[in-house]
């Protein structure tokens, strides 16, 4: 059987977790808004690819509040099994606070694989393409060299793990955020903004039970041009 026809056997919770609708006015490094976001312009390529490669697919999601209209056109659309939508709270809300909501609206014991993943993302490829092991906790890929040589960081767009690595997953984020505040401590105090790319050492799970979709190296940021060479993802700002 190839991994094809076992993605296709497959039960999997899908947990979005972020914003899926924000309209950021400020400009990036680039000259483009930084933190725009639409699900509504990502969900037919997530549909198409994502959902379609698995068997039985549920979704979870966790998000914040962009309006009755949009809240509820959003709910139609995922039909979730459970959802969070919650008032965003700059001061108190960080990049984990929603990756732990929708980690923890899901139960391990009913699935085959749990993909942890944001709202904004596109698919290039479908994901039995690339190296995906349903018996270990996988990321999508190293971080250019010298960041993963000097702290071994790992993308943090989208986790798919075995459930048996939930509660590892749950309890390392915090850990990895720690990691994240101390290696940019003014980035993360002045805009609360965190990222799980040191999970991989924080995950407390043997190195031989984790695994990379994709082996070589790449950006988190699919912006920058040398990211946009991966062949599996990107982050779509458009609204």
């Amino acid at each position: 059987m190839n991994l094809q026809e076992e993605c296709k056997k497959k039960k999997v919770a899908i947990c979005y977790r972020g914003h899926f609708y924000r309209e950021d006015p400020r400009k990036g490094i680039l000259g483009k808004p930084d933190v725009n976001s639409n699900f509504f312009r990502c969900y037919p390529n997530n549909s198409e690819i994502l959902f379609r490669d698995f068997g039985e697919v549920d979704v979870f999601l966790h998000t914040y509040c962009a309006g009755p209209e949009k809240n509820e056109k959003l709910i139609e659309m995922l039909n979730p099994k459970k959802f969070k939508i919650e008032q965003f709270r700059r001061r108190r809300h960080d990049l984990t606070n929603s990756i732990l909501k929708s980690a923890k609206l899901v139960d391990p014991s009913e699935y085959d694989l749990i993909i942890n993943t944001r709202f904004d993302l596109i698919y290039k490829n479908h994901i039995w393409r690339y190296d995906l092991q349903f018996d270990k906790f996988n990321f999508i890929y190293r971080e250019p060299f010298k960041f993963w040589n000097a702290n071994r960081a790992v993308c943090d767009l989208m986790h798919i793990y075995n459930p048996r690595y939930h509660n590892d997953f749950i309890k390392a984020t915090p850990l990895a955020r720690d990691k994240f505040a101390l290696h940019k401590p003014k980035e993360y105090k002045r805009k609360r903004r965190a990222a799980l790319h040191f999970l991989y050492d924080s995950l407390d799970i043997p190195d031989e039970e984790k695994n990379f979709l994709i082996k070589q190296h790449y950006h988190s940021n699919t912006s920058i041009r040398v990211a946009r060479k991966n062949p599996f993802i990107k982050i779509n700002r458009s609204l």
